[in-house]
């Protein structure tokens, strides 16, 4: 319960211009399918000159899941992070992920 409202915090903070973006997928009807939330650390940029965008959650509702819709959440959070740095004269030498999932029943 602790996490589930600290999460809906986070995701509050990063709406409301924490993140760099957050993109939402939606049904025909309107209905969240996900989300994701990118973001870019300028301070650490600012401190020892290294830029970096970290694509932070992407949430899939599990009614959704395996039509596709994180890995075209994905796909566009990449581009786009990609796109930004590159139109600021920056090339990409590396990439790393960390990958996490959440279980299914698991508490949250």
């Amino acid at each position: 319960e602790k996490a589930g409202a600290l999460f809906r915090h986070w995701v509050e903070r990063c709406a409301n211009r924490l993140a760099h973006f957050l993109l939402v997928a939606e049904d025909d009807a309107g209905r969240i399918l996900g989300f994701v939330i990118a973001l870019t650390n300028t301070r650490l940029a600012r401190r020892v000159g290294i830029q970096v965008g970290i694509i932070d959650y992407i949430v899939v509702d599990r009614a959704a899941a395996g039509r596709g819709v994180g890995r075209a959440l994905l796909a566009e959070a990449l581009n786009r992070l990609v796109g930004f740095y590159t139109a600021a004269g920056f090339r990409l030498l590396a990439s790393d992920f960390v990958l996490h999932r959440r279980e299914k029943g698991a508490a949250g």
